[in-house]
């Protein structure tokens, strides 16, 4: 197997690993597993990188921090760089300029890997089609598993770790970023999804078109046997180019003559392949709330379809998917309200998204970090959908401003996401939903988004002894 002589190859190579992130430590674990010889070099200092250092020494690897990181590239002949480091960094112009090859961890990781690869990116949307797409594959008999960008609180596992204990039945279904597809070669997953776009990680990227050029690169290696999946409904996604796989789409509208995929048409899912219609299962029996999560749905339902699941396995892992953590995710109800978590939502289009998915008598929980987005899009649908808005951050003012200037009027600015709580809870009523959907990054507050989710549960959960969870 191909995989199996590029893992005999990497035994006495000197590659140095840059970004002692979760990705990179697992690079270099498995690359000194193999008998690769590893050094590992981070821009931070050893203070600010106590715990990875910890991690690192333990496998006997140098390490090169702070002022000293650059040292990582002497004498090495491939470089691994984790996703978190801009592609401008100082460290790969150097290692470009010495004409070392440099590689992200998922094309580290496609080389490793045994078995399929169904890969998923997007600027929303990606767990939930991954986890989604696990469940079909799994019930329909498939040995798979999730990987990749993903930081769900039940399913954490880098794609370098997956990939080193795949074996020529893995399934795996991985979620990509687009800091991740920076630095491909061969990678090339055998069914790609592009689940939307939107303006995203602009502090990254010169442009919203090279942000989609490098989200394309999911593509761009795939050959006449794989497959390509893109949403019909997304006007950006739909005009990336695709390579050379077969084009499938998803829809929730019905879909041309001659376009193949998954698609809704008279509350049922279906899915076409040229005149061959299958039926999967109703709309109706989808648990996960909103147009967004249906077409989560739609695309996990063309890939599963395509790679081989039946139609009945499908609509069984539809009708019991229930969700992932920080997404949409229900977490009480108490005196007849819901407080939902979405704490995922980290940009202007899923958030809209988000309120869009409930009717009415929605108290939102909004505002994070200040990365100069533009939150204009948000005022309509503010004033569409929330009759409460309570504003935490960095951003609180200009959210509020926005607010105004679309015409709402009860717009509240909080310290603290726990006192904007308090707050939803005063001024809830019977049938409202307290929604933590916050349009921002979290970094001003908190370390993650998965920490301002946590807050936000336990904050709902200490408003009474009483509550339903």
């Amino acid at each position: 197997m191909k995989a199996d002589a590029f893992r005999k190859e990497l035994r006495g190579r000197r590659v140095a690993v840059i970004g002692m992130g979760r990705s990179g430590l697992d690079s270099a674990r498995v690359l000194n597993d193999l008998g690769a010889k590893v050094v590992i070099g981070d821009s931070k200092s050893a203070k600010k990188l106590w715990e990875q250092c910890q991690t690192a020494q333990s496998m006997g690897v140098p390490l090169f921090v702070g002022e000293d990181y650059q040292k990582a590239l002497d004498g090495v002949e491939w470089v691994i760089v984790s996703p978190g480091v801009p592609p401008d960094a100082a460290i790969l112009q150097e290692a470009e300029a010495l004409g070392l090859p440099v590689l992200s961890e998922i094309e580290l990781a496609y080389r490793l890997l045994r078995g399929k690869m169904l890969a998923v990116t997007g600027t929303n949307g990606k767990t939930t089609t991954c986890a989604l797409l696990k469940e079909m594959l799994k019930t329909a008999g498939f040995d798979a598993e999730v990987a990749g960008n993903i930081s769900a609180d039940e399913m954490k596992r880098t794609l370098i770790s997956a990939a080193a204990d795949s074996t020529e039945s893995s399934v795996t279904v991985a979620e990509i970023s687009s800091f991740q597809l920076e630095h491909v070669d061969e990678f090339r997953p055998d069914i790609g999804i592009l689940t939307n776009l939107s303006a995203d990680h602009l502090d990254r990227y010169a442009s919203f078109s090279e942000y989609a050029a490098v989200k394309s690169r999911i593509f761009r290696r795939q050959r006449e046997s794989d497959f390509s999946i893109l949403n019909r409904d997304d006007p950006n996604g739909r005009q990336c180019e695709s390579g050379a796989g077969v084009r499938l789409w998803f829809s929730t509208a019905s879909l041309p003559q001659e376009a193949n995929g998954s698609y809704v048409e008279e509350n049922r899912i279906i899915y076409k392949e040229g005149d061959k219609l299958t039926p999967i299962g109703a709309v109706s029996e989808v648990r996960i709330p909103g147009k967004h999560n249906l077409e989560n749905v739609l695309a996990a339902t063309a890939a599963a379809t395509a790679f081989g699941a039946d139609a009945q396995s499908i609509a069984v892992a539809i009708a019991r998917f229930s969700g992932v953590a920080h997404r949409l995710e229900w977490v009480a109800a108490i005196d007849g309200v819901d407080y939902v978590n979405n704490s995922m939502c980290t940009n202007v289009q899923a958030a809209i998204r988000s309120l869009e998915a409930y009717e009415k008598g929605v108290i939102l929980i909004a505002g994070g970090a200040d990365r100069d987005d533009d939150f204009r899009p948000l005022g309509p649908a503010f004033r569409a959908f929330a009759h409460h808005i309570l504003l935490i951050g960095e951003c609180a003012p200009k959210l509020e401003r926005i607010a105004r200037e679309a015409g709402c009027e009860r717009i509240e600015c909080l310290p603290t996401l726990p006192a904007a709580v308090k707050r939803a809870a005063e001024i809830a009523k019977p049938g409202d939903t307290v929604l933590l959907s916050p349009a921002c990054k979290s970094f001003d507050m908190f370390n993650d988004f998965e920490e301002r989710g946590r807050v936000f549960r336990e904050s709902v959960w200490s408003l009474t002894a009483n509550q339903t969870r």
